[in-house]
This record gives C-alpha cells, structure tokens and sequence, in this order.
C-alpha cells in the first residue's frame, strides 16, 4: 500500500477553503488516486462513483486552475504534488525517483517541472539530459509529420474544408491572453492563461474568427448570463469557445444588429447590473456599451 505525505496546512488554504465540498473530495481523491509522478488517469466515472457527486470536467477544471495541468483527455498533471512529496528536487541515482523521473520524462513533463520549480529540482545524468533533449525534438517531428500525413475524411467526398490558420504561439499568448483577461475583467475570475484556457481560443482563431468576435461574444454572454448565479458559473473560456461557440457567436451578432431587441429579449429587466461584472458593466444602460467595452 502507498504512502504520501499529506499537507495540514491547507485547511487554512483560501483556494481550499472555498471550493466546495465535493470538489474538495475529487481534490482528495485524484492526489489519493495518482501514480507516484502527479499523473491522473483520467477516469470520471470512477471519481463521480466515489465522490458520491456529479462531476462536470470543464467545471472541475475552472475550480482547480492551475492545480492541474490537462495533458491529454487521458492524463492530467499535479504539478504541486510532486513539490510536495519529494521537497528535496528528483535525483535519479535514488532508485523510487528514478521512476518518477521516467514517467515525468515519457509525458515530456521534465523541462516544464524545472521551469516550475527550478533547474536544479530535477537531477539527471548527461546521457539522460541528451535523452530528454531528443526526446523533445522527435515529438515534434512527430507532430509535423502527422500534420503533414493525416487522412482528410472529406477527400472522398469532393468538400474541401476551410485550411486551418496556423497561429503562431506568440501571437496566440498575446491575442488570446487579452480575451482571457478580458474575461477576468468582465467576471471577477482568475483564469490563468494557459495551454488549458487558450485551447478554445486557438481553435476559433484557427477556424478565422476574429479577436473581435471572441471578446464581442465574452461581452455580450456576460450581458446576458451575469446575474444568474446558475449560467455565470458557465462564463469560462472551455464554454465560450468550445462546441457551442457558433450559437454564442450567433447572439453576439444580433445584439450587434439590434441591441434594443436583443435587451429586450433577456428575461429580467437589469441584466446589465451584474454583481459578477466590472464596473463599466455594472454602469451598462446598452448594450453598445458592452461591446464597445469588450473591444477597447
């Protein structure tokens, strides 16, 4: 049976202390349930069954931030459960490290936990530095070549799809942190900006949407859902910009047209007078006021 160390301290943790209570279950149950690296096999059915709660993944991932890092849909990193748990840094001479460090090493986690935590925190040989180093060059030569190999399932078809844009990550940390501060703005949250919050935002950009448009449809879904405490829990960059995006694209396109009409057909006569908004918003009489907002 494994055992870890467990941190006392963190019923005085304000990130803690206002989540609530199922979700400080799943917080106890994936530590619990991680492999000795901070890897979760991702695995919701099993975690709603012993939760005993409903768990809703984009949720999850709004309460617990930058606690994780989702590498895949089948794995998530604990980046703080590592720290924690081997405080000293990784040496792979000491034989139960090695093992973390291998798995850390498969998932290409290891230059991100020294980035987070120190160059010195995890030490490897020379030969094994090399490894990494290759290890990183051949994932992108993988991925190139995927890109350059996959299939188009509407070749056999005759449609041609729109080509993907290619977003350089520059321009996506620049551009799409903008809209996810916007949104920290507009709602009082604190969304990091991060591979996790810019993944929807990347693929709008990709598809031709503009800067424009996504914080058009972040001012216009905050105009609408921010005074009910049920629909404002949804203002979140893997909602906005996820499957739904075109229908929230649609009605940020008629509140542009018509304004007064789209006011007009919100139920509630202050929507503009939300408690989660900033103060502009909170001012907002129009809804021109809001768009206006989110694009200046």
């Amino acid at each position: 049976m494994a055992k870890r160390f467990t941190d006392n301290t963190k019923w005085k943790d304000a990130w803690f202390m206002d989540l609530p209570s199922k979700y400080k279950l799943f917080w106890f149950y994936i530590l619990d349930d991680c492999d000795n690296a901070g890897i979760w096999k991702v695995n919701f059915k099993v975690a709603k069954f012993m939760v005993g709660e409903d768990l809703e993944p984009s949720e999850v991932k709004r309460y617990l931030k930058d606690r994780v890092l989702v590498l895949s849909d089948e794995a998530w990193f604990i980046p703080k459960f590592i720290k924690f748990q081997y405080a000293n840094g990784l040496k792979n001479h000491i034989k139960p490290q090695k093992s973390v460090i291998d798995k850390l090493r498969s998932y290409g986690l290891i230059q991100t936990v020294r980035k987070l935590f120190g160059n010195t925190y995890v030490s490897v040989q020379d030969k094994d530095k090399d490894k990494d180093q290759d290890k990183e060059e051949e994932k992108e030569k993988e991925e190139e070549k995927e890109k350059d190999t996959k299939i188009d399932p509407f070749e056999s078809s005759g449609y041609i799809p729109a080509k993907k844009k290619k977003i350089p990550k520059d321009v996506l940390l620049t551009e799409g942190g903008e809209i996810i501060r916007r949104l920290n703005e507009l709602t009082g949250n604190e969304f990091e900006v991060n591979e996790d919050t810019l993944k929807g935002i990347k693929s709008q950009l990709q598809a031709g949407e503009s800067t424009d448009t996504l914080n058009g449809v972040v001012a216009v879904m905050v105009f609408k859902w921010g005074d009910s405490p049920q629909m404002s829990q949804h203002l979140n960059p893997w909602t906005l910009f996820g499957d739904k995006f075109h229908k929230y694209k649609a009605e940020f396109k008629r509140a542009e047209k018509d304004p007064e009409r789209f006011k007009e057909s919100l139920t509630g006569s202050k929507k503009a007078k939300s408690k989660f908004s900033s103060e502009d918003i909170l001012k907002a009489t129009d809804i021109n006021k809001v768009i206006e907002h989110a694009r200046n």
